[in-house]
């Protein structure tokens, strides 16, 4: 985990590819509370693919819907763009808990937002 973050805080992309493709269950062995340490230092910018990793993983934490809008608001599409398929998976699950809790607009609205970006 330290050498993917170090990689993205240098931006070598390429770097942190090779160890998210070498390392497939990298986020899956982090214990909640490194996980939410991970989460209130890291910059949504700099480490959107540790982010996009975490949330998905973690979606079904208490916090995981106050993380997903800040990510929406932040993540850098550069990273993004090298794990595409994962991130279209995780608002499309965020998009079914939206419908499937009811939850309002308000919600919606950052990932209606960037999508539209992406596009």
């Amino acid at each position: 985990m330290d050498t993917l973050i170090k990689n993205l805080e240098q931006r070598n992309l390429e770097g942190a590819l090779k160890v998210l493709e070498n390392n497939p269950d990298i986020f899956k062995n982090i214990s909640s509370q490194k996980r939410d340490q991970l989460m209130f230092s890291l910059d949504f910018k700099i480490h959107s693919l540790v982010i996009l990793g975490i949330l998905d993983e973690y979606r079904h934490s208490p916090q995981a819907l106050e993380l997903f809008n800040k990510f929406m608001c932040e993540f850098d599409y550069s990273q993004i763009r090298l794990r595409f398929r994962a991130f279209y998976d995780l608002c499309r699950s965020f998009v079914n808990h939206f419908q499937d809790n009811k939850i309002g607009i308000k919600a919606v609205k950052p990932l209606k937002v960037e999508s539209q970006k992406l596009s």
